[in-house]
Parts: structure tokens; C-alpha cells; sequence
């Protein structure tokens, strides 16, 4: 973790200005994790060793989970060193596809299994299984609820749906029917579901379906005509970044009108699949599975800045932002403030612990230096402290996607903390 100081006169100016600070890339055939320098541009493609059929990474508090899909279990690394620091066993033929964390948990889609597993963070060897249907694959949480993908399985695909899961009680709560293939998908600041449903790799091509969340109604599709599709994902500029499986670049739609910018004759970054971006630069990658794979960079109005080769196989992607714990460099005071999740959708937790009682306020700030919301301003005892951040400002409205600050004031010594609302 870098740790700078700054005057408090220039502190929220200087965070409005910062990116990713290191990109961490699976590459599946090579079965290693690529760790790249965003400031230097250099790569270690061999940064860690990965299992067998390494299917997604996820970043959070210094730590890496690496999904093995073949080894059917959650590796967690450091995300300083590479090193191994626990694995999370699943059992034999779960095939893990997808893991999210939230509020101390990671939650684990089974594609063999048919389940979604719930494991306890502080606690890895606690989890929970629940049946949700055949072969499920994406997640996404909104407002307390877990929507898991239900495919159906290759090569009927006869169950397509949207699982909803109760968080508080860890049920199914309702379906969501859906066209084929239900494989991944994403949840914009709008409230609505956006999901590829790929088809069944013949007769029954892919298509995007918009749900609004609010009544669980499909509201438009998208037809992406004879070609499939593996990755979805909010971009810049609100579009839609939706990634062709055979690498011919990237299809794009406005969340908001769902007007194709990109199709057909344009597609955006062309021979690239995946993608990642910050504040600064977007981050497409060429999945080569027999030779190196390409990281590029290019600027938000889409110039290209350089490239990176990578291992064999790239697959998922993940960025480690600046944990940034900025002190008021006058007299230093340690504070252990924490945020968890972060990217988070749609709260986030904040802890933070006092050695003795004293006067403390605590305030989300977005990337303007505005003020959005006073969670406390008291005495408060010593210990442990957690406020959780459901996204809304002061009046109770839900806020954008986007860069927050939570600032912790104790004894007029200041802490600011870097959240990412992703939606």
C-alpha cells in the first residue's frame, strides 16, 4: 500500500487525479497471473502460478482471488508478493465460474454443480451451498439482492433464467425467464440488467436483454446477428461495451437509449475481447490461446496510447486501485480506516478502530470534492467502528457511478479513503 501526504488545503484535488496503479491479468494456457505497472508500463507475466483452467480474478485489501475452474477451488494470493496465502477447496465437479465479494463474503457460482456457494472471508472454511439451477455462471448484486445466470447447460440450454437471491437470507426468491444461454452480465446506474444471452452455438444466435430491475420486465434486445459474445461490461461515455467471442473487437450501445454506436463494419478495438479502464486509459486485450496475448492502452477518445505482450491464454482482468491512507502530514495520527468492497455495488462497508474515545465525523465526498453525505459527527467510544454506505446522499437519493472519498476526521487529523461505485 502507498501511503502520501498532502497538506489538507490540497487533499481532495490531488485524489481527483488518480488511476489504476497495477493491472493483474490471468492468462489460462500459461497457468500464471500477469502483474503490469501502470506508471511504468513493465509486465511479470509470471507474477504468480495459477491451477488448472484459471477462470477469473478479483482484487480487493491487497489480496487477489483467482477462481481455478480445473481444481475446483478459490486461490487468495498477495497481491504484493504473488504468494499463495489460502485456498478455498469447493469439492470434486463444481467447476467454479464466478466469484463476487460482498459485506465479508465471496459468493461462487458452480457450473457442474448447479450451485452458488457462500463462503465466509474471516472464516474460509465456512460455506453455505445453495441449489440454484443448471450450470449458472455470472453474477451481480443490486439493492440486497444476488442475480446468478442460470445457462441450462450445453447443449440443450432448456433452463434459461435470472436466479434472485435474498442476501439476508441466502433464498431463492424468484426466476427471471430469459432467452438462451444466459452467460453474462451487468447492472448499470440506470437500475437495469443488461445480459448476454449467447444462444446455443448453432441454430439460436446471441442477443443482449435489458431488464429493469425495479419490475423484473424485459424492456428492449439487442440482436447481435450471427456472432457470439463472452464479455459485458460498463465503459466510458455510458455505453455498453459488449466483447466478441471470436476477438472481432467490441459492440457498443448507449445504456441509456440503447443505440448502437458499435457494430458490424465499426467494432471498437479490433481483435480484443476483454477490457478494464480507469480514469485515464482503457485497457483492451487480444486473447491469443496458442501464442502471446496483447494488453493495449488507449485514451478515453480512443487514441492509442502503447502495448504489452502478455502470457498465453489472457482471460480475466483485474486493476488494484491507489489505497491511498493520506495523513495530515502535521503531526502523524494512524488510523486504520478500511472500505470493503471496493469496486461495490450497491453499499459499501466502512470500519475503522480508535485506541481511545474521542471526537470523530465521518463523510462521503464524490471525485469533485462535494459533499454527498454526513454519516456521523460525535464522541464516539473506543474500538471498532462500521458504518455501511448504501450509495445515497444526504436526502436519500441513490447516487451515480463513480469515484467517492470517505473522509475520517478524529481529534482534527484527517484519513481519506478511495471507493469506486460500479453499477
Amino acid at each position: 500500500m502507498k501511503k502520501m501526504f498532502f497538506s489538507i488545503s490540497i487533499l481532495i484535488w490531488s485524489l481527483c487525479f488518480l488511476q489504476a496503479q497495477e493491472l493483474f491479468i490471468v492468462n489460462s494456457n500459461s497457468c500464471t497471473l500477469s502483474k503490469v505497472n501502470i506508471e511504468n508500463y513493465s509486465v511479470n507475466n509470471s507474477f504468480a502460478l495459477l491451477g488448472e483452467y484459471a477462470n477469473q480474478v478479483i482484487y480487493d485489501r491487497n489480496k487477489l482471488y483467482v477462481v481455478n475452474s480445473g481444481d475446483n477451488n478459490i486461490v487468495i494470493l498477495n497481491s504484493e508478493t504473488g504468494q499463495l496465502i489460502n485456498t478455498i477447496q469447493l469439492g470434486n465437479s463444481v467447476n467454479p465460474w464466478n466469484i463476487l465479494l460482498h459485506n465479508e463474503y465471496a459468493y461462487v457460482t458452480g457450473l457442474f454443480s448447479g450451485k452458488v456457494y457462500k463462503v465466509e472471508l474471516r472464516n474460509t472454511q465456512h460455506i453455505i451451498d445453495l441449489d440454484v439451477g443448471n450450470a449458472p455462471q455470472a453474477l451481480a448484486i443490486d439493492n440486497g439482492l444476488l442475480y446468478v445466470s442460470i445457462t441450462g447447460g450445453y447443449p440443450l440450454y432448456s433452463e434459461s433464467k435470472i436466479a434472485i437471491i435474498d442476501l439476508n437470507t441466502f433464498t431463492v426468491i424468484d426466476y427471471i425467464e430469459v432467452p438462451t444461454n444466459p452467460s453474462e452480465m451487468v447492472i448499470d446506474t440506470n437500475g437495469f440488467m443488461h445480459i448476454i444471452c449467447t444462444g446455443n452455438y448453432a441454430n439460436t444466435t446471441s442477443q443482449v436483454v435489458i431488464i429493469n430491475l425495479a419490475n423484473r420486465e424485459i424492456v428492449h434486445t439487442l440482436a447481435l446477428n450471427w456472432s457470439f459474445y463472452s464479455t459485458i461490461q460498463l465503459g466510458v461515455n455510458n455505453l455498453i461495451f459488449v466483447g466478441n467471442a471470436y476477438g472481432l473487437g467490441f459492440y457498443t450501445y448507449n445504456q441509456n437509449t440503447f443505440e448502437v454506436v458499435n457494430g458490424y463494419g465499426n467494432f471498437l478495438f479490433a481483435g480484443c475481447d476483454r477490457l478494464l479502464f480507469d480514469e485515464d486509459y482503457l485497457y483492451p486485450v487480444k486473447s491469443d490461446f496458442y501464442s502471446a496475448s496483447i494488453l493495449y492502452f488507449y485514451r478515453h477518445d480512443y487514441s492509442f496510447v502503447r502495448q504489452i505482450s502478455l502470457a498465453i491464454g489472457a482471460n480475466s482482468m483485474a486493476y488494484k486501485k491507489n489505497d491511498v491512507s493520506i495523513i495530515d502530514n502535521t503531526n502523524a495520527y494512524s488510523i486504520n480506516l478500511q472500505v470493503f468492497p471496493t469496486p461495490f455495488n450497491p453499499e459499501v462497508l466502512i470500519s475503522f478502530t480508535l485506541e481511545n474515545p474521542d471526537y470523530a465525523s465521518l463523510t462521503i465526498f464524490n471525485s469533485k470534492g462535494q459533499k454527498i453525505k454526513s454519516l456521523f459527527n460525535a464522541k464516539i467510544n473506543q474500538g471498532l467502528h462500521q458504518f455501511l454506505w448504501q450509495a445515497t446522499d444526504q436526502q436519500g437519493h441513490k447516487v451515480a457511478s463513480g469515484v467517492y472519498f470517505c473522509q475520517l476526521i478524529v481529534n482534527e487529523k484527517t484519513v481519506l479513503k478511495k471507493m469506486v461505485l460500479l453499477k
